[in-house]
């Protein structure tokens, strides 16, 4: 395992491998996409849960892409890895970066020009195509508040998903995502109510393809 010696991978490592994307009982994920994928803890905790699934990482961080890329090496993880971000339609955007390699993120922040890298920018449905993928039993998302584009606009590939396990940010409130979710089918259960910093965790399970 890597880690930087920083305080936020430290931190990143307590929670997912506390389980704050552990999966309802009897769920066995064979394709797993991982959205913000960072340095590749997710990536690694669901390896070791489900050893037979494929893992698709979606981290547009160079920071953050090339510890992905060496901890997937380092552990043989079953991984395909896409450097770049994921939006409603195909293009390049800003990443804003901070000093917290946790916290980069695609909306506007007020950081400086000199804080901002250009990205490319994919849809789930291009990704889905370029691994063969007919639906998703597990999304993992994580984007620093841009899930509330990315579940909301141009979002027909819901209907092919299984299973969501992520965090919602300042922003965009459980409300908002039960509406935008139950759309297509989804229950939403609160892991963690939106705390001081604007973050809560969820998991949601689609009553037609669980």
């Amino acid at each position: 395992m890597l880690l930087r010696s920083n305080a936020v991978d430290c931190k990143l490592l307590v929670e997912v491998f506390g389980g704050v994307y552990a999966l309802p009982a009897k769920q066995r994920p064979k394709r797993i996409m991982d959205l913000g994928a960072n340095i590749g803890l997710s990536a690694l905790y669901f390896h070791r849960q489900f050893p037979e699934a494929s893992i698709a990482c979606i981290e547009p961080a160079p920071k953050n892409f090339s510890m992905l890329t060496r901890m997937v090496s380092l552990n043989a993880l079953p991984a395909t890895l896409f450097d770049c971000a994921i939006g409603p339609s195909a293009g390049s955007t800003a990443l804003y970066d901070t000093a917290d390699p946790s916290c980069c993120t695609l909306l506007p922040n007020g950081e400086s020009s000199d804080n901002q890298i250009t990205v490319q920018l994919k849809t789930i449905p291009e990704i889905m195509e370029v691994l063969h993928w007919d639906r998703i039993d597990l999304l993992k998302i994580d984007i620093e508040g841009y899930e509330r584009v990315v579940l909301r606009d141009n979002a027909d590939w819901l209907s092919r998903i299984s299973c969501i396990v992520g965090e919602i940010h300042a922003g965009y409130d459980f409300a908002q995502l039960r509406e935008d979710l139950g759309r297509y089918g989804f229950e939403i259960t609160e892991r963690r109510a939106i705390n001081e910093y604007g973050q809560g965790n969820f998991v949601a399970m689609s009553r037609v393809n669980s």
